[in-house]
């Protein structure tokens, strides 16, 4: 009897923890999509001023659509680092073409570059193929890494709280 009364009282408690998360989950995103609308209607053509500059300036922009050409252009970016490395990224995956990115960052922070990585929290808890580069990278001079987002039971409109940037900006000048 004691055990079906402690099922019970368990079962009671679920209920209400996913009712709280789907509440949670549903008004505050729609709270927070009401309000970013709002200030981007009110900013919007202000912050579009701000933005363009009307100096012309020697820059110059290259378009790549091959996997195989994205990879090799990063890495020759990377290669040829000398001071800083900012990389905003989703997660970096236990596979080749991740294990060729953690090579090439390991060999820049070897070499003296600053590197400031940025990744999904919620990527990098629930992978254990991302985990193995980030720790890696934690032991690591001259390697900063912070994550953004990540699982929280206790905080449930958090989890859409997703970084999927894919950004490297090298030297304050070059820019992927």
């Amino acid at each position: 009897m004691r055990a079906f009364s402690l099922l019970k009282k368990f079962t009671i408690v679920l209920l209400i923890y996913f009712l709280y998360f789907g509440l949670c989950v549903c008004f505050y995103n729609i709270h927070q999509i009401n309000a970013v609308a709002k200030d981007a209607e009110k900013d919007a053509t202000k912050s579009l001023k701000s933005l363009y500059n009307h100096k012309i300036q020697n820059e110059s922009v290259c378009v790549t659509a091959e996997l195989d050409q994205a990879l090799a252009l990063r890495c020759q970016l990377i290669d040829e680092a000398k001071e800083s490395l900012l990389i905003s990224q989703y997660a970096i995956s236990n596979d080749d073409s991740g294990l060729i990115i953690v090579g090439k960052l390991l060999a820049a922070a070897q070499r003296g570059v600053k590197i400031k990585l940025l990744l999904n929290g919620l990527a990098t808890e629930m992978s254990i193929t991302s985990r193995i580069p980030f720790e890696i990278f934690r032991e690591k001079e001259n390697i900063e890494v912070k994550t953004i987002g990540g699982l929280n039971l206790f905080k449930p409109w958090e989890i859409n709280n997703v970084l999927h940037d894919k950004l490297i900006l090298v030297d304050d000048n070059y820019f992927i």
